[in-house]
């Protein structure tokens, strides 16, 4: 199969493209693949043809492919104008975010999925072995502070069980990354209250969508590798299948 049709198909994979909705999950999957490729006319020609499908001008799509995100809210703003284009015209508008209501006083807010993630675990330590052994590699693995306070709970944790916050917080002092988690921990006493089953829920939610980032990230490199080595495209349409999977919630839970 030409190069050029294999992107196309993979990126319409699960894609309704009688819906709004498909037609811009195609226009998110396509991306990262059409930006792989090299300038060039074939570049320019699948450009039209994935507009085509998505029900939108090339130089409108090329457009919002070349925006810049603002901490991932520009991206999200483009597909669901590229969702919305074909059904309500030039009026629809992205709805403004909604201001976080139920934020708690006195708790420090997590900023990000990886500081999230952290806080639960520190808040409730016991968790750890309730989540697969690739989730704990995925922690442990994260850039900077986050990956070593992981890895030192988790050596805490084999070690010593699970423990609450209070005891985890006297073994950190002069650690590296106590400044950090006492940031993620401020107002521990009501984290020390949060209901033990919503906070697994919450944190399987928060590794399923950073798996699924780290995924699309690995499917990127997969296309890269393909212009060297064709077997590579293999190698993408196994992280593809299960990125879905993933995104649909059919995936096994491990």
């Amino acid at each position: 199969m030409p190069l050029s049709r294999f992107l196309i198909e993979s990126a319409r994979e699960g894609c309704d493209l009688a819906t709004a909705e498909g037609r811009a999950r195609l226009a998110s999957n396509a991306k990262p693949l059409w930006g792989a490729l090299p300038d060039g006319a074939l570049k320019r020609q699948l450009l039209g043809e994935i507009a085509a499908l998505v029900q939108l001008e090339a130089q409108e799509l090329g457009s919002l492919w070349a925006a810049v995100p603002a901490r991932g809210g520009a991206s999200r703003n483009a597909e669901r104008s590229s969702a919305h284009a074909g059904d309500a015209g030039e009026g629809w508008r992205p709805r403004p975010a909604r201001p976080a209501a139920h934020r708690l006083a006195g708790r420090a807010q997590p900023v990000n999925r990886a500081d999230h993630a952290t806080r639960l675990l520190l808040a409730h330590s016991q968790l750890w072995d309730q989540i697969s052994g690739e989730e704990h590699g995925l922690l442990c693995a994260l850039p900077g502070a986050h990956g070593e306070l992981l890895s030192w709970l988790e050596a805490q944790l084999h070690e010593h069980g699970p423990q609450p916050w209070a005891v985890l917080r006297e073994a950190l002092r002069e650690h590296p990354a106590q400044a950090l988690a006492d940031q993620l921990m401020l107002g521990s006493d009501i984290a020390a209250t949060d209901d033990h089953g919503e906070a697994l829920a919450e944190l399987r939610n928060l590794l399923k969508r950073m798996l699924i980032d780290q995924l699309k990230a690995e499917e990127t490199e997969a296309i890269e590798a393909a212009k060297l080595d064709p077997a590579a495209l293999a190698r993408y349409r196994e992280l593809q299948a299960r990125r879905l999977a993933l995104e649909t919630g059919t995936a096994a839970v491990q």
